[in-house]
């Protein structure tokens, strides 16, 4: 009976030992798409002259010292007409400006950046748009 009532208590005391003193089990965070990302979309001039080049400015901000890269798909659509065209770009970092030659015609265009992490990336999927009128 002795032995019974030992291993019991001995059992109970490895068992219940890792709630009573911490609790938890080790991790390694941050998992896949956890941090976020906050994407901004400036023109470099609002209203665009009839012989130039629409461009706009590109920003992704992280929490913290992190700079994420990766692709960068670009949907120009032309308001007036419907027409639209996706182009993408590889986004390494800091403030990027990119021309966009097939906006020739005139009218409004909404320009929507969507950044698309890699694969097994911490950073999650964001999106902005930003509207230039060219005359």
């Amino acid at each position: 009976m002795k032995k019974f009532l030992v291993t019991t208590v001995t059992s109970f005391a490895l068992i219940a030992t890792p709630a009573i003193v911490g609790g938890s089990t080790a991790a390694a965070a941050p998992y896949e798409g956890t941090v976020t990302t906050t994407p901004t979309a400036t023109p470099v001039q609002q209203v665009v002259p009839r012989n130039r080049l629409i461009r706009a400015r590109y920003r992704l901000a992280t929490a913290g010292n992190g700079q994420p890269t990766g692709r960068v798909y670009i949907r120009v659509k032309n308001l007036r007409t419907g027409k639209t065209f996706v182009t993408s770009r590889f986004y390494i970092g800091g403030t990027r400006t990119w021309k966009f030659k097939r906006a020739k015609q005139r009218g409004n265009y909404r320009i929507t950046f969507t950044y698309a992490p890699p694969d097994g990336s911490v950073y999650k999927l964001s999106r902005t748009r930003v509207v230039i009128r060219k005359r």
